[in-house]
C-alpha cells in the first residue's frame, strides 16, 4: 500500500512538474519573441505612431494636448504614465513592454476563470478538483487562448487591445469569485482603454441579475430548464413570489445593492457620451458609426478558423438540423444571403492598406468576384449554427446576453479588423470548455503555434515600401 501511495504522488508531482515546464516554455518563448521582433521592428508600426508620441507626452506632463487621430480613452497612457513616468522610463521597448506582460496576464487570468468555472459547476464553490486530465485541459485551453493568433502577435507592440482583454477577464473572472465592487473596478479600467467595453460590463450585470433571482427559490429552477426558454419564466416566478410575499423592496434593495457599482459605471458612462457628443475621442470621420450586420458572419467564420477542431464536431448535427427544419433553414440562409446583398458594406482602409492580411483575403476572394460573397452564405450558416451549438448548456439568458452583446460591439463597425473579435471568442471559448476531447485540444494546439509561426515568419522576412514612408512595411493582422 505504501508503495502504491508513493507511486500516485510521484506521479501527480511529475504531473505538475510538467505543467510548470509548459508555462515555463510559453513564457520563455514569448520574452525571446518580444527582443526578437522588436529587433526586427524597432520603429512605430501603424497605429503606435499615435499611441507612443501620446504616451511620451503624458510622461512629460502635457495631458491637455492631444492627438486627434486617437479615439479612444487614455487608459494605456495614463496606465504607462503611472507604472514608467517616475523612472524616467518611457520609451518605445518599456511601453511595448506593457503588452508582454499583459499576454502573460490574460493566459493566467483564462486559466483562473476556466478553473474556477469548472469547480464550481461540477464540483461546488469550496471543492477542488485534483483530476490530471482536467487540469491539463485548463492549462492547454487558457495556452491556446492566450496564444489566439491574431491577439499574441501583439505582445511586442504598443496597442491597447491586450490590456483591455485582459480588463474585461478580470472583470468577469471576480464577478465569478463573487467579488463585485472589485470586478466593478476591473470594469471601469476596461472602459478607459476601449469604450465598446461597456457593453460586457452591461453583460456582467445582466449575469449577476440572474443569479439574484435565481437564489430565491433555487429548487424551482432545474438545470434541465436553464438552458431552455422556459428559464424566462422560471425566473419571473421567482420574482413575482418576492412581490407578492411583500417583499418587493428588500428584492429592489438586493438588485440595486450589487448591481449599484456597475450601475454607476454605466451612469458614468452616458454622462461621457453626453459631454463627448458621442461615444469616439478625436477624429470620428473614421470610425462613424454604422449598421453593419455581415461583421456577426465574420466574425462566427474568425471563430471557425481558430476553434475548428470543435466546429467539426457540429457538421452532422447541422446537416439533420436542416433536414429536419428545411424550411427554417432555408428562410434562415435567405435572410442571410438578403444582408450579404444589401449590408455588405466596405471600409477604405480594407481596399487600401496592404498591411493587412484582410486586405488581402477580401480583395482576393469577395472583393474580386461578386459571387463569392454567395458562397459564403452556408458557411456563415454553418458557423452561426455551431457557436449556438457550443454555448447552448449556458442559461437561456446568458445566451441571449451574449449574443446581443456581440451584436451591439460588432455591428456598428464598418471596418473589418479581427482585434474586433477577440473578447467575444475567448467569452465564447471559456464558455465552451465542458466535453472537451484530447485531439481537440491537441489540435487547436497545432493550428495556432502554426499560424504564430507562419504570421511571425511573414512578418520578419516580408517587406516592402511605401512612397511616402522610409521605413519598411511589414504584414500583420
Amino acid at each position: 500500500m505504501m508503495n502504491f501511495n508513493k507511486s500516485i504522488t510521484i506521479s501527480t508531482s511529475s504531473h505538475t512538474m510538467l505543467r510548470q515546464l509548459v508555462v515555463l516554455i510559453f513564457v520563455i518563448a514569448s520574452i525571446g519573441l518580444f527582443f526578437y521582433l522588436n529587433k526586427v521592428q524597432p520603429h512605430y508600426y501603424i497605429d503606435e505612431i499615435f499611441h507612443v508620441p501620446q504616451t511620451l507626452r503624458f510622461c512629460n506632463r502635457n495631458f491637455f494636448e492631444w492627438d486627434q487621430k486617437i479615439t479612444t480613452l487614455p487608459g494605456l497612457y495614463l496606465m504607462a504614465v503611472v507604472l514608467f513616468a517616475p523612472l524616467k522610463l518611457c520609451n518605445t521597448i518599456v511601453l511595448r513592454g506593457i503588452n508582454l506582460i499583459g499576454t502573460f496576464a490574460n493566459f493566467f487570468v483564462v486559466y483562473q476563470i476556466l478553473k474556477s468555472s469548472i469547480e464550481r459547476r461540477q464540483y461546488g464553490a469550496k471543492q477542488k478538483s485534483h483530476d490530471q486530465r482536467q487540469q491539463w485541459t485548463i492549462l492547454i485551453a487558457s495556452l491556446n487562448i492566450a496564444i489566439l493568433p491574431p491577439l499574441y502577435f501583439l505582445l511586442f507592440l504598443y496597442y491597447t487591445d491586450v490590456i483591455s482583454t485582459n480588463l474585461v477577464l478580470l472583470m468577469y473572472l471576480f464577478y465569478i469569485k463573487r467579488r463585485f465592487k472589485t470586478s466593478a473596478f476591473a470594469g471601469v479600467l476596461a472602459v478607459l482603454f476601449r469604450q465598446t467595453n461597456i457593453v460586457w460590463v452591461a453583460w456582467i450585470c445582466l449575469e449577476l441579475g440572474m443569479d439574484i433571482l435565481e437564489k430565491k427559490n433555487p429548487n424551482r429552477i432545474h438545470k434541465s430548464f436553464k438552458n431552455t426558454p422556459a428559464y424566462v419564466k422560471l425566473l419571473w416566478d421567482n420574482a413575482k413570489e418576492e412581490i407578492l410575499g411583500g417583499r418587493f423592496t428588500n428584492l429592489a434593495a438586493e438588485i440595486f445593492g450589487v448591481l449599484l457599482p456597475y450601475l454607476l459605471i454605466g451612469l458614468s458612462f452616458a454622462i461621457f457620451i453626453l459631454w463627448n457628443k458621442g461615444i469616439v475621442l478625436g477624429d470620428r470621420s473614421a470610425h462613424v458609426a454604422t449598421f453593419h450586420v455581415p461583421q456577426i458572419f465574420y466574425c462566427s467564420v474568425f471563430f471557425a478558423f481558430f476553434s475548428w477542431p470543435y466546429f467539426i464536431s457540429h457538421v452532422i448535427d447541422f446537416l439533420r438540423f436542416a433536414k429536419a427544419r428545411w424550411g427554417l433553414t432555408t428562410l434562415a440562409l435567405l435572410l442571410v444571403g438578403i444582408i450579404v446583398r444589401y449590408n455588405t458594406l466596405v471600409h477604405p482602409y480594407l481596399l487600401a492598406d496592404n498591411r493587412h492580411y484582410t486586405f488581402y483575403v477580401w480583395n482576393k476572394t469577395i472583393g474580386r468576384y461578386y459571387l463569392a460573397r454567395y458562397l459564403f452564405v452556408p458557411i456563415y450558416g454553418f458557423c452561426l449554427f455551431a457557436t449556438w451549438r457550443a454555448l447552448r448548456h449556458l442559461r437561456f439568458l446568458s445566451q441571449i446576453g451574449y449574443f446581443i452583446a456581440t451584436f451591439i460591439v460588432l455591428v456598428p463597425q464598418l471596418l473589418l479588423e479581427p482585434r474586433y473579435f477577440f473578447i467575444p471568442y475567448i467569452i465564447y471559448r471559456i464558455n465552451s470548455i465542458d466535453s472537451v476531447k484530447p485531439w481537440q485540444l491537441f489540435a487547436e494546439s497545432l493550428t495556432t503555434l502554426l499560424v504564430n509561426a507562419f504570421q511571425f515568419y511573414v512578418f520578419s522576412t516580408k517587406v516592402f515600401y511605401w512612397d511616402d514612408d522610409e521605413y519598411p512595411q511589414r504584414i500583420s493582422w
